[in-house]
């Protein structure tokens, strides 16, 4: 707790709903859990979550910092801080991070919030976060920064940009498959050259196992809406979902964000298969499958699919409703008050 120059560090036990703590002066704001050690949601008074924002990245401490960041994440998830100000925060303070597991935790936090921004706003942000990309001090922030913005990218500028490395076909950040998945993006975000860019891809590919597994994902990049369907369909049988990362993937491209008027049609029987999908495959693969299913859906259709199919269904399995519910979290948060 702070007032002024001063600062009080105070450590409690939190063992009932209500706990008074003496102080020898009136703090101007208390910032919780600065140790990391306290397991709750932490929610900021209004001077707190300002001070939070504005000095997160001066905090010296390694843990006190993560442990700010931490609690900025749960505020917004809480939707107690706009993802606006937290993402206009965390850009800010990103480029001073040193610590390659802080910095790691702030992009994935900034990736949640530029997913949920719109129009200019958006726009600024994947800018942002494209340049930090090209100099941040950390390599494996460069590295994370392109692909989080490869995955979540509207602007036209940025898209232009990255088909600029793309074109080049060679990074010393980037693997191979890095270049798959910018591909994979691309065709979704230019289809007009969608063919181009996968054939073009294709020819770069020498290892034969990766190129089975692009040509398998690529089919789900067909700009033909019918053959979509069919694709989706296919992966209803048990037998053309073998190769399950692969089959993960083809499933996110057809839930994609940019089609999500279109697949939102995919959400019942894809849930309706999930029981197969945990008889037929690995341990992980239920949760894999739902993951690729919701992440792209944002939308009120999506979210009433997702309500009536709970609803029908009300003794399902606990270990597979938990991983719907878990999957479908971003989804309900859009749409719930």
């Amino acid at each position: 707790t702070l007032c002024g120059e001063k600062e009080s560090v105070v450590e409690i036990n939190l063992t009932d709903s209500l706990l008074e703590v003496p102080l020898d002066f009136y703090p101007d704001y208390v910032l919780p859990n600065t140790d990391g050690r306290g397991y709750g949601r932490f929610l900021l008074s209004g001077k707190a979550a300002n001070h939070t924002l504005a000095n997160w990245s001066a905090e010296k401490n390694e843990v006190t910092r993560l442990s700010l960041l931490m609690t900025i994440y749960e505020n917004y998830l809480a939707k107690h801080l706009p993802a606006s100000v937290v993402a206009d925060a965390l850009i800010k303070g990103l480029p001073l991070e040193k610590n390659p597991l802080i910095a790691s935790a702030v992009i994935g936090y900034l990736s949640s919030c530029a997913d949920e921004l719109d129009g200019d706003a958006r726009s600024l942000i994947e800018q942002k976060m494209y340049a930090l990309s090209q100099t941040h001090s950390l390599p494996s922030s460069r590295q994370q920064l392109f692909r989080a913005v490869n995955s979540l990218v509207v602007s036209p500028e940025v898209i232009q940009s990255l088909y600029g490395v793309w074109e080049k076909g060679k990074s010393e950040l980037l693997s191979e498959r890095d270049f798959m998945t910018l591909s994979y993006e691309l065709a979704l975000r230019m289809p007009d050259k969608s063919q181009a860019i996968l054939a073009r891809q294709r020819e770069r590919i020498t290892n034969p196992d990766r190129i089975r597994e692009f040509e398998f994902i690529a089919r789900a990049l067909d700009p033909d809406t019918a053959k979509l369907d069919k694709l989706f369909q296919s992966l209803l049988i048990p037998a053309n979902r073998r190769m399950e990362p692969w089959t993960q993937s083809v499933l996110y491209y057809l839930n994609h964000s940019l089609r999500e008027d279109h697949s939102v049609k995919y959400i019942r029987p894809a849930l309706e298969a999930l029981t197969d999908v945990q008889r037929t495959g690995d341990i992980f693969f239920p949760r894999g499958w739902v993951g690729a299913l919701l992440g792209g859906h944002r939308s009120p259709a999506a979210y009433n699919e997702v309500q009536r199919f709970l609803s029908e269904h009300p003794d399902y399995q606990p270990l597979l409703k938990n991983k719907i519910l878990q999957a479908a979290y971003p989804l309900f948060r859009r749409n719930e008050k």
